[in-house]
């Protein structure tokens, strides 16, 4: 059985209770469910993924031919981050405190302040992967997309539909200069009726509307779009495809640029970083609802942005568990939940020559199993 802190469960659990300061939408908007089949920090989980099937004219026959071959691929969820925050005290420091009565409040504090950073931690990255994978955005790069109006919740719910997204849990996560325009129109009155509309203080959200639930995140992403100019498609595109053909230009195109075609509407994402001579777009790449770019169109990047997105569920995920510590060695040890997000942390207290040590350590890791449910709102 390990060692844990049996004298000082109570002082944790209290600061569980009050930990939680930046906005955590990320952590409520994405799927937590992925088995991450007990990896180990380094290890990779395959998730398949099954090709879209074409549809053929049933012909009549006295013997069934072999059906359509299928390609699968994978993407993984490689468990890379390992981080802690840690602390110290002296022996002489504890006397000190525990004569002055309060050095359980500095031991609080010092907890939360723990957990909030490494929360923090947690949702930028979320808000990083989700920045870097999205397949489709709308939006002006350096404007508010909800400074005069919430149209952007009707024209992402289009933008999902298209890209057949599942229409239940459903999520716009927005940074808090487009959280303080929405308050401002509700407080305007431009938005009247039940809670189903304006969540607020009875559920916890800014606002349910056209089937999003608007949530913020100190997490949201500042993208630097690369410095590419120049750049054309190079032959005819046709539905479907991922990789265009660019010649010409110079400079960069990077994952995550949004870019757009002269002869095409909407803006796409860019899967990786441009090199050679084939820009790749994030599945499911050029879509039908959408005009098709044409031979010789120029390749416009968007120039940086704030990156809120509009999202489904399973759109991302996120597998977030405590660090692991051998039992023993004269090392205490327990896991601290954090009330606001539901993530867990190893906590461990070392006893040192003439000093006690703390460590607070999550492994933790985002991907986007989906990404054509991911899209880009532009601010």
């Amino acid at each position: 059985m390990a060692n844990v802190f049996t004298a000082l469960q109570p002082v944790l659990f209290s600061a569980a209770r009050v930990v939680g300061r930046e906005l955590t939408g990320f952590s409520a908007a994405v799927d937590r469910n992925f088995n991450d089949k007990n990896v180990a920090k380094g290890g990779t989980v395959k998730v398949p993924v099954v090709p879209a099937l074409t549809s053929s004219t049933t012909t009549t026959s006295n013997v069934f031919p072999t059906g359509n071959d299928r390609t699968l691929t994978s993407r993984d969820l490689t468990l890379n981050n390992a981080e802690e925050v840690s602390w110290h005290t002296t022996a002489e420091e504890e006397r000190s405190l525990g004569n002055g009565g309060n050095a359980d409040d500095i031991f609080v504090q010092t907890v939360e302040q723990g957990i909030r950073t490494l929360v923090n931690r947690i949702e930028e990255d979320l808000g990083v992967t989700a920045d870097l994978a999205c397949t489709q955005g709308q939006g002006t790069a350096g404007t508010d997309p909800f400074a005069s109006n919430l149209n952007a919740t009707a024209d992402f719910k289009k933008i999902l539909d298209d890209l057949g997204a599942p229409q239940v849990d459903r999520s716009m996560v927005i940074g808090t200069t487009s959280g303080a325009s929405i308050r401002k129109q509700i407080t305007a009155g431009m938005l009247q009726g039940s809670d189903a509309q304006v969540g607020g203080v009875r559920s916890g959200e800014i606002l349910n509307l056209n089937g999003f639930s608007i949530k913020e995140s100190a997490g949201v992403a500042n993208h630097v779009s690369g410095t590419g100019a120049g750049y054309l498609v190079n032959g005819t595109p046709a539905l479907g495809d991922t990789s265009i053909p660019v010649d010409t230009g110079s400079g960069t195109i990077l994952a995550g640029d949004m870019v757009s075609f002269d002869s095409a509407t909407g803006l796409y994402g860019v899967k990786t970083d441009f090199v050679a001579t084939n820009m790749i777009l994030q599945d499911p790449g050029l879509i039908k609802q959408l005009t098709l770019p044409i031979d010789d169109d120029t390749i416009t990047i968007t120039g940086n942005h704030v990156a809120n997105i509009a999202m489904q569920r399973s759109a991302l995920v996120s597998v977030v568990r405590p660090a692991l510590q051998p039992i023993g060695g004269g090392i205490e040890q327990m896991t601290i939940t954090d009330s606001q997000t539901g993530w867990s942390f190893l906590l461990l207290r070392v006893v040192q020559d003439g000093q006690v040590s703390y460590f607070m350590r999550v492994v933790y890791d985002a991907f986007a199993p989906n990404p054509e449910f991911l899209a880009k709102i532009i601010g």
